[in-house]
């Protein structure tokens, strides 16, 4: 079990009224997972909430006969738990047990129905593949209806989503999206390996959130072990994560212009984007910042210079003020693609999209620890900043002190959100580059034996997207089973609930606006 978490074991009829009484106290649930111990006949659920009255993170385990695995689902009190126990059912042939809607998830429908990957001894493929049966949409039969379908293969460089939409006129009366088109096995692919390569398979989940997975890797490893990193590692972490949050949101915020036509912004934020990636590359050697986080430590190539970041909020000051002053820009994002406050928490979405529509952060976030402090420390034991270095970040940043993103859960929403991030970022991350002067650039240590006994860990990070979280199980230095949550995978319903109501054309903006990940939700 994990050396951090409480772990409590459950029987079938203890779930409900466990999970209940965590929701209404305001716990999330961040993962449920399965994992096939074959040598002890069971399946095992594991059920990891966060945020919850008697601890930031407990975890849940229930086992399950693995000759005849029955499941009684939850999804009537958790729309996100539904989710995970379809996921379940594809990838361990588990029945669900009352489930409203028990269709499948990962799996397309001309899989075999007998094919259940993440069993032991299951094979590595199921063979070749016929598309005998097709996937079934709701379909709307009236005269004045018609559908639209848009993907997989779109006109831009992008991942494969099928989208296909119910509309009368230009009105979206529903849309329903397919998605699992990028399944590569992920989770199987974690089986066997050493510490360091699962870190290093990690970053390859998400190409745009490699620090993010890998650093959640990298803890919940240290979790198992109960490995405690040192200021510095934890400082260099928060450096690695804020450069990936900071060239996503760039990207984001000129992205969202360019669907309102309005190109020289998006021109500008691509300037300000490869400044922050010629940078990634300086200070690690890969503009993605792939290889820096390290088990109980990073690695940095340079030393950061908190210059570069005074920089870049000053430049990105000046261009937010052009776009946000245009007035026929921010009319076509106000009232754009609503979420709601209510249909935000009942879908559990996280991150700026949960920020968005109103929901608090402490509810949303990434418990425990800001997004790379160590074991057990939080934003308060941050050491204390040598206040003269960072001097004139405060100085660009004091006219947007303490200001109150909006909440309205629409694209404008969305969008102020992440510009009160980006500036937050950057000024987080020269006083950061501050700290470290005369610390050194890698905390990686030497080798160490890991032969341990069977042990799990948990962690969740705050990404840029939003709370990840990964739960390991380990034994002998190797990954057993690795289970992974991209906050693609909460927030992908939320885009439908979106769009209804809105003009075909919009989707494209609105769908920007989310920006979710096919790959870290496909797995």
């Amino acid at each position: 079990m994990s050396t951090t978490i409480p772990t409590k074991s459950l029987t079938p009829n203890d779930v409900a009224p466990a999970l209940s009484a965590a929701l209404e106290a305001g716990g999330r649930v961040a993962l449920v997972s399965a994992e096939d111990r074959s040598d002890d006949g069971v399946i095992e659920i594991a059920y990891v909430l966060a945020n919850t009255p008697t601890a930031p993170l407990v975890e849940w385990a229930l086992p399950l006969e693995r000759s005849d695995p029955q499941l009684l689902s939850m999804a009537s009190l958790d729309f996100s738990t539904g989710r995970f126990e379809r996921e379940i059912a594809d990838q361990f042939g588990v029945t669900l047990v009352g489930h409203p809607q028990p269709a499948r998830l990962v799996k397309h429908a001309h899989w075999p129905s007998e094919y259940h990957p993440l069993l032991h001894g299951a094979a590595p493929s199921p063979g070749r593949l016929t598309d005998e049966r097709g996937y079934q949409f709701l379909e709307v039969d009236s005269d004045a209806v018609y559908e639209i379908g848009v993907g997989p293969i779109h006109a831009g460089i992008i991942e494969p989503g099928h989208f296909r939409f119910s509309a009368v006129g230009e009105s979206i009366i529903t849309m329903k999206a397919r998605l699992w088109f990028v399944h590569r096995g992920i989770e199987k692919l974690f089986e066997g390996c050493s510490y360091p390569e699962a870190i290093v398979l990690a970053e390859k989940i998400s190409g745009d959130t490699s620090v993010g997975h890998a650093l959640a890797m990298a803890q919940a490893i240290e979790d198992a072990l109960g490995i405690e990193i040192d200021t510095t590692s934890a400082l260099l972490r928060q450096l690695l994560l804020g450069l990936e949050q900071t060239y996503n949101l760039i990207n984001d915020i000129g992205a969202i212009a360019n669907d309102v036509a309005f190109s020289i912004i998006h021109a500008f934020t691509g300037v300000q984007r490869e400044h922050v990636m010629r940078e990634n590359r300086r200070l690690t050697g890969h503009r993605l910042l792939r290889g820096a986080v390290r088990l109980g430590g990073a690695d940095l190539r340079e030393r950061p210079d908190p210059q570069f970041f005074v920089e870049r909020l000053t430049a990105m000051n000046e261009i937010i003020d052009i776009f946000t002053s245009n007035i026929m820009a921010m009319d076509r994002l106000k009232g754009t693609g609503i979420l709601d406050t209510v249909d935000a928490k009942a879908i559990g979405c996280v991150g700026y999209v949960a920020l968005a529509s109103g929901l608090p952060i402490a509810e949303v976030g990434a418990p425990l620890r800001d997004a790379s402090l160590g074991h057990g420390a939080s934003l308060d034991k941050t050491p204390p900043l040598d206040h003269d270095k960072p001097a004139l970040i405060h100085s660009q940043a004091q006219n947007h002190a303490g200001i109150t993103p909006l909440q309205t859960g629409d694209v404008a929403a969305r969008l102020d959100v992440r510009l009160q991030q980006l500036r937050a970022t950057l000024v987080h991350l020269a006083e950061v580059s501050a700290q470290l002067s005369g610390h050194p650039m890698s905390t990686v240590t030497g080798t160490q034996d890991y032969s341990l006994s069977r042990t799990s860990g948990i962690a969740c990070v705050e990404s840029w997207r939003g709370r990840l979280t990964h739960r390991i199980v380990a034994e002998n230095g190797c990954i057993l089973r690795a289970k992974i949550v991209d906050p693609s995978f909460f927030n992908w319903p939320a885009v439908s609930i979106s769009l209804r109501g809105a003009m075909v054309a919009d989707f494209p903006l609105i769908n920007k606006s989310f920006n979710l990940s096919y790959a870290g939700n496909d797995l």
